[in-house]
């Protein structure tokens, strides 16, 4: 659960480092948004009842529905996070939340908004997970052709492209340092990115430069784009 949480907060941060402008709908408590949005910040709403004095807040499906519906006016190409839908489901009902689903994704129809949700697919019954994979893409892993990548290895490719552009060289100790990985788990991931065609490598002396492919970089915009 908890690196579910933290796995969804970093990648809306990293898509809306893309698009610039993002949404989010949570339960978390201000102090904690503090801590995560440091140098880049959404809208916010919070989920509940109670008015706050920083930020908006729904408390029921209609009014969140209103308030996505005013944002994507002003906001036509940006990303919104609907966190704990599993909130949602337990104060209305799965059908209730699905229908709200639907009316918010017809909305963002004809924009180039991408909506994420965090879901704990535990708590629902196996009819219920199918009928949410039918509509949504599912983000625990990401396929490229007939091949998956795991979190890790995107998080690698858009490490190595986002360095690339600063000019800088990436080497297997780079990663290690940044991702606090191991030295065998670095060289078992550059290998696998490799024998995919996302990487390629130089030696220079003795020490080795990652360098990620055009076919790397095309995977990554084309998964920022598609996620719904």
């Amino acid at each position: 659960h908890e690196e579910s949480y933290r796995n969804a907060y970093q990648l809306f941060i990293n898509m809306m480092n893309h698009s610039n402008t993002g949404l989010l709908i949570t339960r978390l408590h201000p102090d904690e948004l503090d801590v995560i949005f440091t140098s880049i910040r959404p809208n916010i709403i919070l989920l509940q009842t109670l008015k706050d004095s920083r930020y908006q807040t729904v408390s029921t499906l209609d009014e969140l529905i209103d308030k996505i519906k005013f944002f994507i006016k002003k906001n036509r190409q940006s990303i919104i996070f609907l966190d704990r839908v599993d909130y949602l489901i337990s104060v209305y009902s799965f059908d209730s939340l699905l229908k709200t689903l639907y009316r918010i994704t017809e909305l963002i129809a004809n924009t180039a908004c991408v909506f994420l949700l965090r879901i704990n697919f535990s708590n629902l019954t196996d009819k219920q997970t199918a009928l949410l994979e039918q509509e949504f893409e599912l983000l625990s892993s990401i396929k490229t052709d007939r091949k998956v990548l795991d979190e890790l290895s995107i998080k690698l490719l858009e490490y190595i492209e986002v360095e690339e552009h600063k000019n800088i060289h990436v080497t297997p100790r780079n990663i290690s340092d940044t991702f606090h990985l191991s030295r065998v788990t670095v060289k078992r991931k550059i290998q696998d990115l490799e024998d995919k065609k996302l990487v390629y490598t130089k030696k220079y002396g003795r020490t080795k430069t990652i360098y990620i492919t055009e076919h790397g970089k095309s995977i990554i915009r084309r998964n920022l784009k598609n996620y719904k």
